[in-house]
């Protein structure tokens, strides 16, 4: 069956969201795009639709599990695991084509994390050098700032998300993002925070560019609330929660590359 216009458009919308390495893009329409192109032809509707809509309703309505795959693709990738040369006869990875949903590629993106978890120095001791306490928020819940790798690996291990292991080291260690966890009264992280500069009328604030729970998911209600008392204390405005912030146009050829044979999706 080949793709049409719509469904070209409405999948260009999707990538449209992913910016950076080409190979990231490439993986991300063999995974998530595809299974958004298997999700269109699935579903029926009565009335004409928009693809540019779909596409952006599709990826925001999923954007906590997409940004969960997109960070264990990233992790492979700079890890060069072992599953990117297993390809099918089309050269694309056989670990991303078995997954015919968004569940799916987010059950191997749970494993991938699991085995980092078993992997990691649980008993990795911090210093002064890796986090400091940033602030009180109230209710026994203080804001902590992590300054190192080792810091946002452990974040990573004990939330549950790809914070850690390599993801987003750069970040922090050429200041592109400012990285904080949300402890309760026990120390337990609750909630991870990335945040970015972003000018406003000629003043600098600090972006939300991703608020996170356990597991990616959207944080608790209280700890949303504690966090928003102190945004103007800490010159915080909110944003996107997603990793990219500047979509740019995707091409035939990225739709192409990753899993159109002339004009057949497989």
């Amino acid at each position: 069956m080949k793709i049409t216009e719509h469904e070209r458009l409405a999948a260009a919308t999707m990538l449209n969201f992913l910016t950076g390495d080409p190979e990231l893009r490439r993986l991300f329409t063999v995974g998530p795009v595809r299974v958004f192109i298997k999700h269109l032809r699935s579903a029926s509707f009565s009335e004409p639709r928009d693809p540019v809509a779909e596409g952006t309703w599709y990826f925001l309505e999923h954007e906590d599990d997409l940004v969960h795959i997109v960070d264990w693709l990233s992790t492979s990738l700079r890890e060069g695991s072992a599953w990117l040369s297993n390809l099918d006869n089309l050269g694309r990875p056989k670990k991303l084509m078995k997954s015919g949903d968004l569940a799916g590629l987010v059950h191997e993106a749970d494993k991938a994390m699991n085995h980092h978890q078993q992997q990691s120095p649980h008993f990795l001791s911090l210093s002064s050098k890796d986090e400091r306490y940033e602030r009180d928020l109230g209710a026994g819940y203080t804001l902590v700032r992590m300054l190192s790798p080792d810091a946002l690996d452990v974040e990573s291990d004990r939330m549950h998300h790809c914070l850690g292991h390599g993801s987003y080291d750069e970040d922090l260690t050429f200041g592109t993002s400012a990285f904080y966890s949300v402890r309760d009264q026990d120390g337990a992280p609750r909630a991870t925070l990335e945040i970015v500069g972003r000018e406003v009328d000629g003043n600098l604030y600090g972006h939300i560019k991703q608020f996170r729970g356990r597991r990616n998911a959207d944080p608790e209600a209280h700890v949303v609330d504690l966090v928003g008392g102190i945004k103007t204390a800490m010159r915080w405005i909110d944003g996107p929660r997603t990793k990219s912030s500047a979509p740019e146009m995707a091409t035939d050829e990225d739709l192409a590359r990753a899993f159109l044979v002339g004009r057949n999706l497989r």
